[in-house]
């Protein structure tokens, strides 16, 4: 708004000269406008002939100034009618054409008879009348207010004085505002001048009762000649702008009439938007917005063929019902749809111009034939539903009904740039408004949530040159927040969706963002090689996938299925009811990705864990990409359809090109399991493979087995009592092979008992001739060994293809925490939260920035308003909008992951004892469980057990190298007996914390050196101390230690200090291939002999209950903290 702090600035931008406290325009003629801020004045040209004079017929020698409430500075619209008039005599009106607040009755029910100002012509008739306003003023834009009033209600003040001089061609209603240190004039101008042929057209399909401004006595009938006859049209351009004084109006558009959009834009359009649709109770926003794009897409196509030289006017644009009629509009919108959809989207609509029409039956009929044809034919092209029906449309009222919205509507745009703007980034928003409004993100549906989107986007790293692909690309979110975010890199975007409205859409936002993203109307997992897109050529993939939907496959080709490995997997029967898109997404993004190709894509969490064609796809995901982070969003994130998701960043491998001359580590690592599987000899493969050795040990050590076990596994020479078959998994490989082979034997036995049977029913000759030979008893048709080695090498397959990975692993927070939600953490780490009330329904970022927003708005409406101001100061650890760099946002960490740089965890992410919580890096093998038979690719990043990390300033080994043996406890000893005596003395140990863990006696221990006990049940990582003989059961760990490297005391006090029993898993447990993988501080014997006797000391004052176990375990933490063996 235009107020006295800033009308200095205004003058001084519309060329007024700075005088003291005077500001002076003169014009050329001699006159001139004087404002002057120390009397708080403002001096026109003034008309010096009196009234008596100047209505006996005499000429006004100056502007006519009825009552000088304008002249001062008691309001700010007198500010408007300064710019107004200023604007008009500088365009050429004449000083003695122009009266200021000329006065007319009104009638009883009028506030006020006076208009801000009168022009009139050369015959001295009225030209136009001009109601001025303010543009903002304390959330009330009394301009847009008057505005809506005139569109509703006959009770306005300029058809009240078009009633008092109905000589009057124009009313006009006008404010100018000053916004970015520009002066922003805007006006609606009203032609009331009848428009006879448009009169006659109407009457002529049969419209009889239609009447015009000539035939309307009151004001009312007036305002509803304009409501109805003429549709509330109006015009926003033709007062100033390039037209003559007096000369009001314009018949052809050019680019001349169009302006870039600004910030202060948006929200007024939107506005705008709103209230049109208000106004008409436009109650399906989806369908409103479905059409606004179809708009959108007719005015780029019009901007585009006027750039191209194709046409030399706009056909966007309501040129007044002097120039123009509805029937003419909608022909020209539904012609530049039919192109737009043709030359952007391929897409065929049909079209059949009027000028076809009418040239296809001038020859042959005239007269009344012809009118009649040409009745029909309109009723059919116009009287029916098309793409610009907000509201159905089956005949002449509803067509006039539906015309009246969409002129609105076209109006509203009709003025702005869409394809030639100088910062798209208002357009951009501009269009995020309006699609955010028009539909909603409460399921989840089309769109991910702009913040996650964001995400995705920060989190890549950029490259100069990219080729990008989104093949579900919806409404283009993901593209166009890529272009924005690499502003300034080379690069190629290409989107895909197979629903044409999604396509439409995406098309339309590359535009308003000034980009061009190559959009294919196509199902993303049929043959694209017929639109140009092959296979291991792009860089960079961003997506949010369908998921869940049954019966995608049948809509492929067969040739298009057997393209996918997946799809080997599923059953023919299961082909309509196989819903596993997503799968078919990832493996379709293996095949698109170039080498070091980038992904960054939303999936169902369930494909992490699930079997059938989650585990395949799992199998290509390990085999083919480098998993850089994986995201766990919890299922409030996509609002109301409680899916929970993961958001997975990877890199492409490298894959054999078709020469076969690449490098590829996933084909090398299988060339290796393949000669395993073959059953070649060790030293042949270590011989044809390099490090093969080293990483058959490495494995080893990874799993906790003895390498000469393994080899002796692989060889068929397992010795029995190894320790690799106390292992879970190899007791039940026994298990399931002792099955097996105990059916195989009872199958055999039971044939050989048929036969048995049949011998002995022959003849007695026969038998005699035919003596029973006993055959040999049953023998396996494999060996233990040959029964596990498939599944063991399939664990090693896949070792060898994560061992060298560590992911970035980031978990929302959870719903519930202690049984309590949660909501707030989560939607702190979102940046967003969906509410379900029915007029704020959606989306609501959360922000720190809070902007006035107008209160007229709906709540709805609002919130549209107040997302699109602050989604740009969102608050939330994913990334941060104003700070590409933020070394705290998770963005941050997974792009430095990306591009292999050293990086550390923010301490925010960190808990009181420097542990990670729901930021962590996992060693990839970590988050796969081995330890399960058969191995089945499962990621966790949750319920697994998280391997523990310290930092020290002495040398950090696993327990596995610090120990002589690692081991776990069996079943209970058949001797086994509960109380003790001579016989029974030694002790069976279990899990326990009561009574050192002693659940009964036996005759003979399995244990007989110092050892220390790891509790794997239960209370999970008591360490606990062993000098005596026992016999350990249930699970129960046992470490002896290799003493020359770690005293057993050292051991046992640093677990009890460092419980590594704490991992995070839903059910506690240790394993002891976890536990072998614990890698701690190994100090100098003599450091240990000092943390021991440092220990010992608290160990007595907890003996004699000077302090509390928690108490006990903290001094004990605090030795090692202090003397620096763990660093935090």
């Amino acid at each position: 708004m235009i107020t006295l702090a800033c009308l200095k600035n205004v003058l001084e931008m519309e060329g007024f000269s700075n005088n003291g406290n005077k500001y002076i325009y003169m014009f050329d003629n001699g006159e001139k406008i004087e404002v002057d801020f120390q009397k708080k004045e403002i001096h026109y040209p003034e008309n010096s002939v009196s009234r008596d004079r100047i209505d006996a017929g005499e000429k006004a020698d100056g502007i006519i100034i009825n009552d000088h409430t304008t002249t001062n500075f008691s309001h700010p619209e007198n500010f408007v009618v300064l710019i107004c008039v200023y604007r008009l005599l500088k365009q050429g009106y004449r000083a003695q054409d122009i009266e200021l607040e000329p006065k007319w009755p009104l009638g009883r029910e009028a506030k006020g008879g006076k208009a801000d100002i009168l022009i009139k012509d050369n015959d001295g008739y009225a030209l136009v009348i001009i109601e001025c306003k303010t543009a903002q003023e304390e959330k009330k834009n009394e301009f847009e207010k008057e505005w809506s009033n005139m569109l509703r209600s006959a009770k306005n003040q300029l058809f009240s004085y078009f009633q008092q001089r109905p000589d009057s061609k124009y009313l006009c209603l006008y404010t100018a505002d000053y916004v970015d240190e520009k002066v922003l004039p805007e006006y609606y101008l009203i032609n009331v001048q009848d428009n006879d042929e448009y009169l006659k057209q109407c009457k002529t399909i049969g419209n009889k009762s239609i009447k015009g401004f000539k035939e309307a006595d009151t004001a009312k009938q007036k305002w509803e000649a304009w409501k109805q006859t003429y549709s509330s049209d109006f015009a926003t351009k033709g007062l100033f702008e390039d037209s003559t004084a007096y000369i009001i109006g314009k018949s052809k558009y050019t680019f001349e009439d169009l302006e870039p959009i600004s910030s202060v834009d948006i929200s007024k359009k939107f506005h705008k938007y709103a209230s049109i649709l208000r106004m008409f109770t436009v109650s399906n926003r989806e369908n409103a917005f479905n059409i606004l794009s179809n708009l959108f897409l007719c005015k780029v196509v019009d901007e585009m063929q006027l750039e191209q030289g194709i046409k030399d006017e706009l056909e966007f644009y309501w040129k007044g019902k002097q120039y123009d009629s509805p029937f003419e509009l909608i022909d020209r919108l539904q012609k530049l749809y039919s192109e737009g959809m043709k030359e952007f989207l391929k897409d065929e609509v049909a079209y059949v111009e009027q000028k076809e029409i009418d040239e296809a039956f001038e020859l042959r009929l005239k007269g009344k034939a012809k009118e009649k044809i040409d009745s029909l034919f309109r009723k059919l092209k116009y009287f029916t539903n098309n793409d610009f029906a907000f509201v159905d449309v089956y005949n002449e009222k509803l067509f006039y009904n539906n015309f009246n919205i969409l002129l609105q509507v076209v109006i509203m745009l009709q003025d702005i740039y869409v394809t030639k703007s100088e910062d798209n980034q208002f357009l951009g928003d501009f269009y995020e408004l309006f699609l955010g409004a028009g539909v909603h993100q409460s399921e989840g549906q089309f769109f991910t949530p702009t913040p996650v989107t964001n995400f995705i986007v920060r989190s890549l790293p950029k490259r100069e040159t990219a080729r990008v692909i989104d093949f579900a690309c919806g409404a283009g979110h993901f593209l166009t927040e890529y272009a924005r975010y690499n502003e300034g890199e080379t690069y190629e975007l290409t989107g895909i969706d197979k629903d044409n409205r999604l396509s439409k859409l995406t098309k339309i936002a590359s535009f308003m963002y000034g980009q061009n993203i190559k959009v294919v109307y196509a199902d993303a997992l049929s043959d694209l090689s017929k639109y140009g897109i092959y296979n291991h050529e792009y860089d960079c993939i961003i997506a949010n996938p369908p998921f869940s939907v049954k019966g995608f496959l049948d809509t492929l080709l067969p040739d298009e299925r057997n393209n996918y490995h997946l799809f080997n997997g599923i059953d023919e029967k299961n082909m309509l009811t196989n819903d596993s898109i997503e799968c078919f997404f990832l493996e379709r993004a293996s095949q698109l990705l170039d080498k070091d190709g980038i992904l960054g894509i939303i999936l169902p969490a369930g494909i992490l864990d699930n079997g059938g064609v989650d585990y395949e796809t799992r199998k290509i995901l390990l085999r083919e990409f480098e998993i850089i982070s994986i995201v766990s969003m919890n299922k409030i994130t996509f609002g109301t359809t409680g899916t929970k998701a993961v958001i997975l960043f990877a890199r492409r491998k490298e894959f054999l090109d078709k020469s076969g001359t690449n490098f590829c580590i996933s084909e090398y690592y299988d060339d290796i399991i393949s000669q395993y599987s073959k059953n070649e000899k060790l030293e042949k493969i270590d011989e044809e493979f390099e490090k093969s050795k080293e990483l058959r040990e490495s494995f080893c050590e990874y799993m906790g087995y003895s390498i000469v076990e393994f080899e002796s596994l692989y060889n068929g020479a397992l010795l029995n009592g190894a320790d690799i078959l106390s292992f879970e998994c190899f007791e039940e490989y026994r298990e399931e092979y002792d099955k097996k082979t105990e059916s195989e034997k009872n199958i055999y036995n039971e044939r050989i008992n048929k036969e048995k049977v049949k011998w002995s029913n022959r003849s007695e000759k026969y038998r005699k001739e035919h003596p029973w030979v006993e055959p040999e008893e049953y023998v396996p048709g494999i060996s233990f060994e040959q029964y596990v080695m498939p599944y063991e090498l399939e664990k090693f397959r896949y070792w060898l293809y994560t061992h060298n990975t560590e992911v970035l692993v980031i978990k929302s927070p959870e719903k519930k925490v202690d049984g309590k939600s949660n909501k707030a953490s989560i939607t702190s780490f979102l940046g967003y939260e969906w509410k379900k009330r029915k007029t704020k329904e959606g989306i609501h970022y959360l922000s720190q920035i809070s902007e006035s927003i107008d209160e007229e708005l709906d709540e709805e409406d609002q919130a549209a308003i107040a997302n699109i101001n602050s989604i740009n100061y969102i608050q939330t650890p994913l990334y941060n909008p104003q700070d590409r760099e933020d070394p705290e946002k998770l963005c941050f960490l997974i792009r430095k992951k990306f591009e292999n740089e050293e990086f550390e965890i923010p301490s925010i992410y960190l808990d009181e004892s420097g542990r990670n919580t729901n930021v962590s890096l996992v060693s990839l093998v970590d988050m796969l469980n081995f330890e399960k038979p058969v191995f089945d690719a499962s990621i966790t990043i949750g319920n697994k057990n998280k391997l523990v990390h310290f930092k020290s300033d002495y040398e950090i080994k696993s327990i596995n190298k610090l120990c002589k043996k690692v081991f776990a406890g069996g079943d209970k000893p058949n001797d086994f007996v509960e109380d003790e005596n001579s016989d029974y003395c030694v002790p069976v140990i279990g899990n326990g914390t009561n009574n050192e863990g002693i659940l009964g006696y036996t005759k003979t221990a399995r244990v007989t050196e110092k050892c220390v006990t790891l509790s794997a049940r239960g209370t999970v990582g008591y360490s606990f101390l062993r000098e005596t003989p026992f016999t350990p059961i249930v699970r129960l760990i046992v470490m002896v230690c290799n003493e020359n490297l770690i005293y057993p005391e050292y051991l046992d006090f640093f677990l009890k200090a460092f419980n590594i029993g704490n991992t995070g898993s839903v059910i506690p447990q240790l394993t002891v291939p976890y536990v072998k993988k614990v890698k701690i501080p190994q100090p100098p014997k003599p450091i240990q002999d000092s943390i021991i006797a440092k220990c010992q000391v608290i160990k007595t004052n907890f003996n004699e209950r000077k302090m509390t176990e928690i108490e006990y375990f903290k001094e004990l933490k605090k030795v090692f903290v202090d003397n620096r063996i763990v660093i935090i």
